[in-house]
Parts: C-alpha cells; sequence; structure tokens
C-alpha cells in the first residue's frame, strides 16, 4: 500500500453514492463505513473506527462506468478544518498496475471515530447521473427538494460522458425527469434488522467487565442471547467467521434501509474501540483468551470441590 506525503485534503474532492444515501445523507447525515470490515476497508489504517471514500477527480475509477447515482462535489478546505483525510491506493486491492495506472493516487479518506457527520457545510454541488430504467423517480424528486432547501446547486445528467465532466452544456431541467409539481408518495420505512449476533457480541463482550462472571460456564444461563453464538464460542475460527460475515452484512446494511442492523454494528464497534479491539480477529481473540481462562478457572474450582469430597 502507498501513502502520499500530504495528509491534507485537496481543494474539491468528490463522494460518489446511491440517489438514496445522497438523500439521507442531506437529512439524516452522510453514513459512514466502518474500518473493520475488510482489509481494503483498513486501507488508511485502523487507528479511526470510520471513514468516507473520496477522490480527487470527476473521472474516478470506482463511478466511472457506474449508469447511475450522485457525485457530491465537497470543499476539501473546509473539511481540512474539521477531518483528517489520507490518500489510500485503494486498487492496489483489485487491479494490476497495469490496470489501475490511471487511479493511482486519486483516492483519499475522511477519516473519524464518528459513524455519521454532517456533510452539508463542505457540499458545493451535487451532480446526478440519470438512467431513465433504475433511478427512482420519487427518490430524486425528494433530493431536489432538500438541495433547494440547502441552497445547494443540483445539477442533472442522462449522458455519462458530461456528468463526468460537469459540463453546463447538456445539463437537464428537473422537470425533463419528474413532474415537480407532484407532492412525492412517501416510501415505508424498512428499519428492520437481521443481525442479531452482532447485539449477541455486545452483550458478551460487555458482560467480560465483571470478573465474576465465567465466560464458560455462565454463558449458558444468560437471558436474550442468540444460543448460535454459544456453539462459534467453541471454536475461535467459527466465530471469526461468522461475526466477520455480520459486520459484513449490517456494515454495508445502511443503503438498503437495515438501518437496526447497522445500528447494532455501531455499538459494538464503539464498545469494541474502548477496550483497544479494532477488528473482528482482535474481538475474537480477546473472547477466546477469557474463555479458555475462564475454563481453567472453572477447573481449577471443580477438582478443589472433588477434592474436598
Amino acid at each position: 500500500m502507498r501513502l502520499l506525503l500530504s495528509t491534507s485534503a485537496t481543494a474539491t474532492l468528490y463522494h460518489f453514492t446511491s440517489v438514496l444515501s445522497a438523500v439521507k445523507a442531506l437529512t439524516e447525515g452522510m453514513m459512514l463505513t466502518p474500518t473493520s470490515l475488510s482489509d481494503s476497508d483498513a486501507a488508511h489504517g485502523k487507528r479511526k473506527a470510520y471513514f468516507l471514500s473520496l477522490t480527487r477527480s470527476r473521472h474516478g475509477r470506482y463511478h466511472r462506468n457506474d449508469s447511475r447515482g450522485v457525485l457530491f462535489e465537497l470543499d476539501g478546505n473546509k473539511i481540512n478544518t474539521r477531518y483528517q483525510v489520507k490518500p489510500v491506493d485503494y486498487w492496489q486491492f483489485f487491479s494490476s498496475p497495469k490496470v489501475r495506472f490511471d487511479s493511482d493516487e486519486q483516492d483519499a479518506r475522511l477519516v473519524t471515530d464518528k459513524p455519521r457527520i454532517d456533510v452539508k457545510p463542505f457540499i458545493k454541488s451535487i451532480s446526478l447521473l440519470v438512467d431513465e430504467s433504475k433511478t427512482d423517480k420519487r427518490t430524486l424528486r425528494t433530493l431536489y427538494v432538500q438541495a433547494f432547501k440547502l441552497g445547494i446547486p443540483l445539477y442533472l445528467y442522462n449522458d455519462p460522458k458530461l456528468f463526468q465532466l460537469g459540463r453546463e452544456k447538456g445539463r437537464l431541467q428537473l422537470s425533463d425527469v419528474v413532474d415537480v409539481k407532484k407532492a412525492p408518495q412517501r416510501t415505508p420505512s424498512r428499519d428492520r434488522g437481521f443481525e442479531t449476533l452482532l447485539s449477541s457480541a455486545l452483550h458478551l463482550l460487555m458482560l467480560t467487565d465483571d470478573p465474576e462472571f465465567n465466560l464458560y460456564n455462565d454463558v449458558y444461563d444468560v437471558k436474550d442471547f442468540d444460543k448460535s453464538m454459544i456453539s462459534y464460542l467453541r471454536y475461535g475460527d467459527d466465530l471469526q467467521r461468522q461475526l466477520k460475515a455480520a459486520f459484513q452484512n449490517a456494515g454495508r446494511s445502511a443503503t438498503t434501509g437495515l438501518r437496526k442492523d447497522r445500528a447494532r454494528l455501531d455499538r459494538l464497534i464503539a464498545a469494541m474501540r474502548k477496550r483497544g479491539l479494532m477488528d473482528v480477529k482482535d474481538y475474537v481473540k480477546f473472547i477466546m483468551d477469557r474463555r479458555d481462562a475462564d475454563q481453567r478457572k472453572f477447573n481449577a474450582a471443580r477438582a478443589q470441590t472433588n477434592d474436598g469430597w
């Protein structure tokens, strides 16, 4: 991995995302990606728990071939006053140097310990690449309304080349895409979740703060505990594999409406960070070491009791 010497943001940075995520960024704050999901997600290091992917070019490799989406143009100078930005060679994980020659050193990351940030003060403009067959017009209209309220320019394109260039020529009017006078319908909330393993992992971590709690023996009597967690505790590899999958699912779930899963993950990450645990591997080692130590305590206590008989 190659990091640039400068750790400050350039004057203009870009972030590419979906229309739905763009709306949530304006209304609820920009949801960031956990560093602990994978090796590529930790390309900037593990000291900060979350990051926002950025690029220095409108021609970024990440969004170059996408048929739809939103490009935030951000003020790097303003970002510099609030956050740390680290340049990273993200494409080292997926491409050979020959393939990624035009992407190398174009990527950067805003890093922080916050799972969500208010990105509105940094937005210069928003560009939207419209795909008539895929772009949800109801969500698009909501994006337009939010951008208008905030005084943020919103530029619409249906030509990928013009979208990449950001030129005024070829921009669409919102009325070319949606009926601006028609009130948008409410979209049913999908605020549900499936990754209960994360809640059990947090519960277990909190229980280890009690020196009297024996993880080897007492875990069977814990209420509201995902029983599959008990079987995973028998072998560290199983626990690491299952928990890593849960991290991945929940870490990417913010864009699918599964906000409860993401909330569970954020709570677990916060608790892990307080205990110096940076990722799933650290968590599993901590838990398995505690389980082994508690097993020795339990066996020693049982042996002493048997000797008494």
